[in-house]
C-alpha cells in the first residue's frame, strides 16, 4: 500500500510541475506577443529614426494602420492583444512627418491629409469608444489628448508654411478640453515626447 501511495505521489509531483512549466509559458506568451500593428509600427519607427528611409517607413506604417482596422473587424484573439488606438494614432503622426521629408508637394499634401485623420481619430468621442472597448488604456487617456495638441501644431504649420496646402483642408479638429500641460519627457511613459513626437521647434 505505501509503494502505490509513494507512486502515486511522484506522479502527482511530476504532472503538477509539467502543468506549471506549460501554464508559465503561456502566460509568458500572452504578455510578451507582439501584435502585427506593434511589429509594423516599430519597423516603421526604426526605418524612420536609424536608416532615414522614409519611403520604407512610409510603407511599414501604412502597414501598421491596416493592421489596425484589420484588428478592429475580427474577433479578440486570447493569444494577440487588442488593437491599440495610441499606436494607431502614432503610426499616422510618424507617416505624415516621413512624407513631409519626403518634400514633395504631392507627399505635404498626404501629410495634412494624415495628420487632420490623426485628429479626427482622437476626437472625445472616439476616445470614450476606444477606452470602453479595449483599444485605450484609461491611464493613456490624458498623454493622448495632449499628443493631439502636437498633431494640431503641425496642421497649423503645414497650412501655414503651404498655404495652397490648406484649401479644403480647415483647421483640425478643435482642442480637447483639458489638453493644457507640459508633456512629459520620461522614456519610460509611451506616447508623448517619450514615443519619439517632435516639438513645435523640432518639426
Amino acid at each position: 500500500m505505501s509503494n502505490f501511495l509513494e507512486k502515486a505521489w511522484r506522479y502527482f509531483v511530476v504532472t503538477t510541475f509539467v502543468l506549471s512549466i506549460a501554464a508559465t509559458s503561456v502566460c509568458l506568451n500572452l504578455v510578451y506577443s507582439q501584435t502585427p500593428q506593434w511589429q509594423d509600427y516599430m519597423q516603421g519607427r526604426f526605418l524612420y529614426t536609424f536608416t532615414l528611409q522614409y519611403s520604407s517607413a512610409l510603407e511599414a506604417f501604412t502597414r501598421s494602420l491596416q493592421d489596425y482596422q484589420t484588428a478592429m473587424t475580427v474577433k479578440d484573439d486570447p493569444f494577440r492583444g487588442r488593437p491599440s488606438l495610441e499606436m494607431a494614432e502614432l503610426a499616422l503622426h510618424f507617416k505624415a512627418l516621413a512624407e513631409m521629408k519626403m518634400g514633395t508637394e504631392g507627399k505635404m499634401k498626404d501629410a495634412l491629409v494624415d495628420l487632420n485623420q490623426a485628429l479626427a481619430l482622437t476626437v472625445k468621442e472616439e476616445l470614450d469608444l476606444a477606452e470602453l472597448d479595449g483599444r485605450l488604456a484609461p491611464a493613456l487617456r490624458a498623454k493622448i489628448e495632449k499628443d493631439r495638441l502636437d498633431d494640431q501644431v503641425n496642421v497649423e504649420i503645414l497650412q501655414n508654411n503651404k498655404p495652397k496646402l490648406a484649401k479644403g483642408q480647415g483647421k483640425g479638429k478643435g482642442k480637447p478640453d483639458d489638453g493644457e500641460g507640459e508633456k512629459s519627457d520620461d522614456p519610460a511613459k509611451p506616447g508623448g515626447n517619450s514615443a519619439g513626437k517632435p516639438t513645435r521647434e523640432e518639426l
